[in-house]
């Protein structure tokens, strides 16, 4: 103790050590010697061995024993720091406000504060604490970090002529910072060539930046990038360092079967066990792709590692949560919430708890801060190609979709909502080359339109959709399907989607979960007599029924993974929908997640018809390209996964898979466990979960 206290005086005393507390601490020297030397010495110890909390505790206890605002100030805002390592945002928020009340020009605990909101991702608050950060005339040698931090906020929240304003001011001081908040925010609209151009130009400006950013690897060696750089596993294997190897794992990404992508992750991640990205990447596959309890296990072992390896990263709470959210465990996500307070993960448990006027209030304000290209309708190409509605529309059961092409599955379609109750039809034709707007104008139902957009700008579509479910769907059902979809519920056959939607808005429903339930012909050849008109059901009605279900933060609440084209194709896709969606009481945020909304406690499927449709359009090369023009590089390697795969030719016999069934109708679903009870299926109380504890 005494050569502790001894080495803490030498520190004070000698010129250049003090200027490097007074810098540490962001305070005068004589701010800082009026604390216990011994005290702060073990504070920076424990903190330098990541035991963040036992050094904040000691730094509170300085906080309180300090007799001046200034000191006490410092003591705060280090009590603060050490509370948003560990994760205990509420706390640490509310220690730095203690440290402002007493000096509020004191900037060091406005900038961690506004670390506390980034970590929580309230994006308006920590655009409003940057602001401030910046007014206050910050050291000329932080000023680049402060405008780069407001630029990243503001482009979260969706104040993109704020963030160029900013990003202008920028360029003057870091033109390769600069360059790279100007891809993100191209990215953040879905504007591809514009992102791409951004970092094409950083990448000859400054090719060592680019080299080093995250985000770069999404178009080279990512999930958008071109085929012109080639990297094997091989590559791989002779990686001599960590950043190397995430840059080709990120590259064989959807270029490989998923179970051999994820055996790769966690052995690169053993191979560079310091790096925290390449560990927290293998974890976030494993989390989105869950095929049963002991990979949902060993996701959780595997976070809690992590938080114990990398105690000062932000990254190993969220792994945490997303473990607790997938096991549907209430009590660890709320108590991770209570710490952090994540608004995302108040909602869901708001919603778990079945409080949906609390989660909607809370969704509100979370949406209020966040930017979601989906809910943007400024701006849209959407001509009408024939007469609006003419039925008046309240109450009515109307359906929503996207077409390009689908000349053989139209006829099919129509008839089948028909069928089960579909009232009528808005549908968006992004640039057919056959004769599928023609067709659909003809229709006495159908409301057509006409849209050059580029359907990757559009998210998917979901921002068509969105736009004519704000103009049309108000105190309406909503269906929202594919052309290659065909929507199944207990009893559909029988009751329809009228039944459905009766029995939705007696119990205050507001939207029905559903995932694609793939089907598969016995062999491609039955697909020669298929003719437009006739059912996909008619040759491609084999599907596997090995689906696993887990807990998901986005509404409808869960993940689902497995079924033919994982097994046949080894590709990784999400499957989970909400098809069936109450207007004005939410909107799509992707095409597998909606806003908060009361959901159902029914669960339907959607026999997806997808592996037929490949087949049917590898006989037409001349559609190829048309319809997979505007999407991202990573759809164009999925689809070259179906094209090269062999299994598409019209000779081919596709294996089948485990407990395969022909389907019948929705009593076999139901009787499978695969439609019907949602809390049974997801697995909430079908079966006990395993517990999270490391």
């Amino acid at each position: 103790m005494k050569v502790l206290l001894e080495r803490a005086r030498r520190l004070l005393a000698t010129p250049n050590k003090a200027a490097r507390v007074k810098a540490w601490l962001g305070a005068h020297v004589r701010h800082a010697r009026q604390l216990s030397p011994i005290s702060r010495m073990r504070a920076w110890a424990h903190g330098a061995r990541g035991r963040c909390d036992s050094a904040a505790e000691i730094w509170r206890g300085l906080a309180e024993r300090a007799t001046e605002p200034a000191a006490a100030a410092v003591s705060w805002t280090q009590h603060g720091r050490y509370r948003l390592y560990s994760g205990r945002l509420l706390e640490a928020a509310e220690s730095l406000e203690r440290a402002l009340a007493l000096c509020p020009d004191y900037l060091p605990a406005r900038q961690l504060l506004a670390a506390c909101a980034v970590e929580r991702q309230d994006w308006a608050e920590a655009s409003r604490q940057w602001r401030i950060v910046l007014a206050a005339g910050p050291p000329p040698d932080e000023l680049a970090h402060i405008l780069q931090s407001l630029a990243q906020s503001l482009i979260e929240q969706g104040a993109f002529t704020d963030a160029a304003a900013v990003i202008e001011r920028l360029s003057a001081l870091a033109p390769d910072r600069a360059l790279q908040l100007q891809a993100i925010a191209a990215d953040k609209l879905f504007d591809d060539d514009a992102a791409r151009a951004a970092w094409e130009s950083l990448h000859r400006r400054y090719p060592t930046a680019a080299y080093d950013s995250a985000l770069w690897l999404k178009f080279v060696g990512g999930t958008d990038a071109p085929d012109a750089a080639r990297f094997t596993p091989d590559d791989l294997a002779r990686a001599a360092d960590a950043q190397t190897a995430q840059r080709i794992l990120r590259y064989l990404d959807g270029r490989m079967p998923y179970p051999a992508y994820l055996a790769l992750t966690e052995n690169t991640a053993r191979r560079f066990p310091d790096s925290a990205a390449l560990r927290a990447w293998h974890i976030d596959i494993l989390l989105d792709s869950l095929r049963g309890d002991d990979d949902l296990k060993a996701a959780a072992v595997a976070a809690h590692a992590f938080v114990e390896r990398f105690p000062k990263h932000a990254h190993g709470r969220r792994l945490l949560a997303n473990a607790a959210v997938a096991a549907h465990d209430m009590d660890a996500v709320e108590q991770i919430a209570r710490a952090a307070g994540y608004a995302d993960l108040q909602v869901w448990l708001a919603a778990a708890r079945g409080e949906w006027a609390a989660a909607k209030a809370l969704s509100r304000r979370l949406r209020a801060s966040r930017y979601t290209h989906a809910e943007n309708g400024h701006g849209l190409d959407l001509r009408p190609l024939n007469a609006e509605p003419r039925p008046a529309l309240n109450d009515k059961i109307l359906l929503f979709t996207c077409f390009r092409n689908e000349r053989d599955f139209l006829p099919w379609f129509l008839a089948y909502y028909r069928a089960i109750g579909v009232d009528w039809f808005f549908i968006v034709d992004n640039g057919s080359k056959d004769d599928t707007a023609q067709r659909l104008t003809a229709q006495k139902d159908c409301t057509v339109f006409a849209s050059a957009d580029k359907f990757v700008a559009t998210a998917s579509g979901m921002r068509w959709i969105n736009e004519l479910i704000r103009r049309y769907g108000r105190d309406n059902w909503c269906v929202y399907v594919d052309a290659d979809e065909q929507f199944i519920a207990p009893g559909i056959e029988s009751r329809g989607l009228r039944g459905l939607v009766d029995d939705m808005a007696a119990k205050g429903e507001e939207v029905m979960p559903a995932y694609m339930l793939d089907t598969y012909p016995q062999h491609m050849g039955a697909l020669r007599d298929f003719k437009p008109g006739d059912s996909p059901l008619a040759v491609s009605r084999l599907l596997d029924p090995d689906y696993y279900f887990f807990g998901s933060r986005a509404c409808c609440f869960f993940k689902a993974r497995g079924g033919a084209r994982e097994r046949l194709f080894g590709v990784r896709e999400k499957v989970e929908k909400a098809p069936i969606l109450r207007g004005g009481c939410g909107l799509y945020l992707d095409n597998h997640s909606v806003t908060y909304a009361r959901v159902s406690a029914r669960c339907g499927a959607l026999l997806h018809h997808k592996i037929m449709r490949e087949a049917l359009e590898a006989q037409k090369t001349e559609h190829n390209e048309w319809r997979m023009a505007g999407r991202r590089a990573f759809r164009w390697r999925i689809h070259k996964r179906y094209r090269d795969s062999g299994l598409l030719d019209v000779s081919a016999e596709l294996p089948r898979g485990r407990g395969v069934v022909e389907y019948k109708d929705s009593v076999q679903l139901e009787r499978l466990g695969l439609i019907g009870d949602f809390a049974k299926i997801t697995g909430r109380v079908a079966r006990r979960r395993p517990s999270l504890s490391p």
